[in-house]
């Protein structure tokens, strides 16, 4: 028995050696004033680090999982909230649609866990969990053979917490997202 677990260790370490898994995260932090088309001006705080894990499955698929925390506020100037502070879990599976060496652009398409308190419009949730699912389109530069930079703007997703439910298409300054990734060969 002992020697079927050693010989199982043993070959699942040869796999994971040979496979490509990267490392690194995403950053976005944003404060800002903006104003809508009704007039209405919006102050928003961000602050979210992401530190993920990944694995390459192919030349068109990646699965990775991000785990950190998510804060942001916006106020309006009527008076209006938003404002959460959470921990995140995030797994997904990325869709490489262009790649050569040096440039590629990708589909990111997953899941959100969302632990913390989240404040909507007068409604207060405190230690609730919020859940998405959503696509996001991003851009990769791939500096050296293992070193990446990549970028993500916007994205298609719902989320729910409690009682709502919000569907939303964001392609606005604050859903710009940075990040470097280490590709172990």
């Amino acid at each position: 028995m002992k020697k079927s677990i050693i010989i199982a260790f043993l070959l699942l370490t040869a796999t994971l050696v040979k496979a490509q898994v990267w490392v690194g995260g995403q950053v976005n932090i944003t404060k800002g004033k903006s104003d809508a088309v009704d007039g209405l001006h919006t102050k928003t705080r961000v602050f979210k680090f992401l530190p993920e894990v990944g694995y390459v499955l192919n030349d068109k698929w990646d699965l990775a999982v991000s785990i950190g925390v998510d804060y942001s506020h916006a106020k309006l100037t009527t008076g209006g909230k938003k404002r959460r502070s959470a921990f995140v879990l995030e797994p997904y599976a990325r869709y490489k649609v262009y790649e050569n060496g040096t440039i590629g652009f990708f589909v990111d398409g997953g899941l959100s866990v969302e632990n913390g308190d989240f404040f909507y419009n007068g409604t207060y949730y405190k230690s609730e969990t919020m859940y998405g699912v959503g696509i996001r389109p991003g851009v990769k530069y791939n500096a050296t053979d293992n070193l990446s930079f990549v970028a993500t703007f916007g994205g298609l997703g719902v989320n729910h917490v409690q009682d709502e439910t919000n569907v939303g298409f964001n392609f606005n300054g604050n859903a710009l997202t940075v990040g470097a990734y280490y590709t172990f060969k």
